[in-house]
C-alpha cells in the first residue's frame, strides 16, 4: 500500500498543479468550484486534451499495442486485475 499510496498522491498533486497552471485554480481550490474561466481560450484546453488522447490511442494501435483494459471493466470482469503495461498506459493518458 505504501508505494501505491505515494504514486496516487503524486498523481493527484500533478493534476492539481496542472489545474493551477492551465486554469488558474488557487491552491486548495477545485476546478469544479470555479464560477467562470478567466480567459475564453481556456475552454479549448479540454478539446486539446481530447485530441492528444486520440493521438495516443492511434499511436498505440500503430505500435501493435492492444487496447488497454478499462479499470472499471477490469474490476467487474477480471477481479480487479490489470497488467502493469495497461496501468502505465491509463496513467499517462
Amino acid at each position: 500500500v505504501g508505494m501505491a499510496g505515494m504514486l496516487v498522491t503524486a498523481m493527484s498533486q500533478i493534476v492539481q498543479d496542472l489545474h493551477g497552471l492551465l486554469f488558474g485554480v488557487q491552491p486548495g481550490g477545485r476546478l469544479s468550484g470555479m464560477f467562470s474561466l478567466a480567459d475564453p481560450m481556456q475552454a479549448l484546453i479540454p478539446a486539446i486534451g481530447g485530441i492528444l488522447l486520440g493521438i495516443s490511442v492511434v499511436w498505440l494501435r500503430l505500435r501493435k499495442f492492444r487496447t488497454p483494459v478499462d479499470p472499471i471493466e477490469a474490476n467487474a470482469l477480471y477481479g480487479g486485475r490489470m497488467s502493469l503495461t495497461d496501468t502505465f498506459i491509463i496513467v499517462v493518458q
